[in-house]
This record gives C-alpha cells, structure tokens and sequence, in this order.
C-alpha cells in the first residue's frame, strides 16, 4: 500500500511540474520540452527526496507545490529579471501546510531577521541588483524554515549565483544583473528537505 501512495504522489509531482513548465512557458515563451524536462526531473528529485527522508505525509504535498511554485518563479526570473507578486504568499501557504502552530513565532522571527539582511544588503548594496521579489522570496522562505536553516538557505543560494554568474558579469558588465530565484529556490529545496 505504501508503495502505491509513493508512486501516486512521485507521478503527481511530475504530472504537476510538467502543467507548471507548460503555464511558464505560455507565458514567457521559451522550450517546452526543455523547461518541461528540467521541471519534472527536479521535482521528482524532491518528492523522492521527502519521501525518503520525511515518509509518505504532508510534507510530500509541501514538497510538491514549492516545487511548482520556484519552477514558475525561477523561469521568470530567468526569462524578466522578475518575479510575480504572489510568489512568495504561495511560499508562505506551503509553509502552513505542515506547521504546528507552536512553530509560527519562530517563523515569523526567521522570516523578518533574514528579509531584514536582505532588505539591508539591497539598501546598502544599491548596485547589487536585489530587488524586492528576492527580499520578499527570502523572508517566505525563511518563514518555511527555521532561523538556521533559512540562514543556510540564503548562504548557499548566494554563493552559488556568485560562482556560476562571475564569468558572465565580467563578459557582460558589473551594471548587469542576473536573476536569483533559480538559485534560491534549489538552495531552499536543499534546505525544506535536509532541516
């Protein structure tokens, strides 16, 4: 029986992730077949992921639509530099799902200390290309986690955009930005399995 509820919440994370790669890519146009393929390797990855860490539970459910909401967000975010306002309220849904309610008041202090470095970074940092999705992204995810794993989340996602976008910033330009989200959101995946 457990079997079964695996292989029916693995097959709807993938059935999910390919309807969300089809809506991104109507929207911001691009490969189907690439962002469908991407989309539903990744979340696949993830679902097994929380299945073999977490068991069959709510936190597979949790998994699934984070899923499909950073692949959303970080398509568009590759695709506009942007991201779309109700982003982060999905992120925060998910992070009810499976919640107790003894858990909020951290969440809450973890989401305003990580969007306050954030917001404090975009301010100082003027020219580093933080703009208010990416503070707002941050401070929902960090409300999924908690104050040590949204740190970690943050750190890593940041590190690894500044790797892999070193050698296009310099080809490119300084005054150029790149898009975080993709970054974040897998740092974030990492981070709702692993904490």
């Amino acid at each position: 029986m457990k079997l079964l509820q695996a292989i029916i919440t693995l097959s709807l994370s993938v059935v999910l992730a390919f309807y969300t790669a089809k809506i991104s890519v109507a929207r911001w146009e691009g490969s189907l077949a690439k962002v469908s393929i991407a989309g539903c390797v990744l979340s696949a990855l993830a679902t097994t992921g929380s299945i073999l860490i977490e068991g069959l539970g709510m936190h597979n459910i949790q998994t699934i639509l984070l899923c499909c909401v950073f692949l959303y967000g970080s398509y568009g975010d590759i695709k506009t530099h942007t991201a779309d306002g109700f982003i982060h309220v999905i992120v925060l849904a998910a992070a009810l799902i499976a919640k107790p309610a003894a858990e909020i008041p951290e969440a809450l202090l973890s989401a305003v200390v990580l969007g306050g470095i954030m917001l404090a970074v975009a301010v100082f940092l003027k020219g580093a290309g933080i703009g208010g999705a990416d503070i707002k992204f941050v401070a929902a995810c960090a409300f999924l986690t908690t104050l040590e794993g949204g740190l970690w989340g943050l750190g890593i996602g940041t590190l690894a955009a500044l790797l892999f976008n070193s050698p296009y910033r310099k080809k490119e330009g300084a005054g150029k930005g790149f898009p975080m989200l993709p970054y974040l959101s897998c740092s974030y995946m990492l981070v709702h399995l692993l904490f």
